[in-house]
């Protein structure tokens, strides 16, 4: 039993240590330095301008966060406005333990400040409806290194599946819907929304 103890307690002081490691290491990373491939990413795979005109925050434990300040994404190219979505701050918490497993599970999601425009043209598309971009991916497929980052079974589309999400929430919201073909619009204002979701994602 004592052996069973010591054993324990050495586990648990080598788990602190890689903890705090971890934590040292993260405070000298200056995840600023990361905009730029992000937005790359996401015209990737979207064909969209992403802006983040604020900081990124990454707060470390066994729920790890992180925190975007003043982003902005893109609009259609045919809509009435130039951007689709605005917000002046979004999180996500994501649990590390199922990490190991390469799982995904977002404990949860926030967005402050969110301002949404959701609208078709008269041919009836939706300015969510996303094209990949040619040029960016061949930039990407170019660059140092790509080879290497893109090596493995999980090359095409998001390397961890997200399985699972378990709250959002969503504090001083403004969407609004526009439909081409008639011009009709709405809007509507969400001074707070929050959900919860079952084991899936698909039953938040």
């Amino acid at each position: 039993m004592r052996v069973i103890l010591k054993l324990l307690l050495a586990l648990g002081v080598l788990v602190v240590l890689l903890l705090v490691a971890a934590v040292v290491a993260v405070r000298f990373i200056d995840l600023n330095k990361h905009k730029d491939l992000i937005a790359q990413r996401v015209k990737q795979a979207t064909g969209r301008e992403l802006s983040i005109a604020g900081d990124l925050n990454l707060y470390l434990g066994f729920t790890t966060r992180l925190c975007v300040h003043e982003v902005s994404f893109q609009n259609a190219p045919w809509g009435t406005r130039p951007h689709m979505v605005t917000a002046e701050q979004a999180s996500v918490s994501v649990r590390l333990l199922p990490l190991l497993r390469r799982d995904i599970e977002i404990d949860m999601v926030a967005l402050e400040g969110v301002d949404v425009m959701v609208e078709s043209n008269a041919d009836g598309v939706w300015n969510w409806e996303f094209e990949p971009d040619a040029a960016t991916q061949e930039v990407g497929k170019e660059a140092p290194g790509a080879e290497e980052v893109h090596e493995g079974p999980d090359a095409e589309g998001i390397v961890l599946p997200v399985k699972r999400v378990r709250r959002a929430y969503i504090h001083n919201a403004s969407v609004t819907y526009r439909e081409g073909r008639t011009v009709e619009s709405k809007n509507v204002t969400l001074e707070r929304l929050g959900l919860k979701s079952g084991d899936e994602l698909e039953n938040l």
